[in-house]
């Protein structure tokens, strides 16, 4: 069983208690019972998590300790790349699965306007109104490279 598979057995649970607490027909589509209670899935929880804290590690809010985790982009002469996260290469499909390398493929794919969020609220506020990160998949994803 492949952690795809977990997040559809939970998401299928989160979508039965839906149905339940807010009294829907039991054979209601799952999309159609999401967007009516206006829940997120459970697998833009899961992203919305990383990036948040992804957000404090580049901002310098969270401990030293996780800082280290990741690499800001360096840029000699171009400024517009100037808030990205350096994606780190790993030789196992399992470390791809680590919070550093999935920050900072999602970190780089939110908009510059979202990475510039002066508060973690602003951040957050942006995600969710540009829906930056609910077609992210990371089992067909390439990742950019500078």
């Amino acid at each position: 069983m492949s952690r795809q598979d977990d997040f559809d057995s939970l998401e299928r649970l989160q979508c039965r208690a839906a149905r339940i607490i807010y009294n829907f027909l039991k054979d209601m589509p799952s999309a159609e019972v999401l967007a009516r209670t206006k829940w997120d899935t459970l697998r833009t929880r899961y992203k919305l998590s990383i990036l948040k804290l992804i957000s404090k590690m580049f901002h310098n809010v969270s401990p030293s300790c996780m800082s280290i985790h990741i690499s800001k982009f360096q840029p000699s002469y171009n400024l517009r790349r100037s808030h990205l996260i350096v994606i780190p290469s790993f030789r196992t499909n399992i470390m791809k699965s680590s919070i550093a390398y999935r920050g900072a493929i999602l970190w780089n794919h939110v908009t510059g306007e979202c990475r510039k969020a002066v508060s973690l609220g602003s951040f957050i506020k942006n995600i969710h109104e540009q829906n930056a990160i609910k077609d992210i998949n990371f089992s067909n994803l390439c990742s950019k490279t500078f």
